[in-house]
């Protein structure tokens, strides 16, 4: 596990090493989750990249599936449901032709 705190370390990382899936915070410092997961598509389309939220706003969830998120897990979550949420990915990132 890599952790960054902020978009563009977060960037910097996923760069230098590329992971097996991302969890990227909506709001953040310097980048937010869109932009962030924006960058991310470019370089690789099916990599599953969830994103935690503690408010839900409607705009930005639906940019983030249309920039192709994988899911949401809103952050008032039990552990348990992120780590399914990358169990679930992680098991299919490999099937896709």
């Amino acid at each position: 596990m890599v952790l960054a705190d902020g978009g563009r370390k977060g960037m910097e990382l996923f760069r230098r090493e590329p992971p097996h899936a991302v969890v990227l915070d909506l709001i953040m410092p310097e980048m937010n989750g869109i932009a962030v997961l924006q960058q991310i598509r470019r370089v690789d389309q099916k990599l599953p990249v969830i994103i935690l939220t503690g408010t839900r706003i409607l705009e930005m969830e639906q940019q983030a599936y249309a920039v192709g998120v994988t899911e949401f897990v809103e952050k008032e979550f039990s552990m348990h449901l992120l780590l399914d949420a990358l169990k679930r990915h992680l098991n299919t990132a490999g099937t896709a032709p």
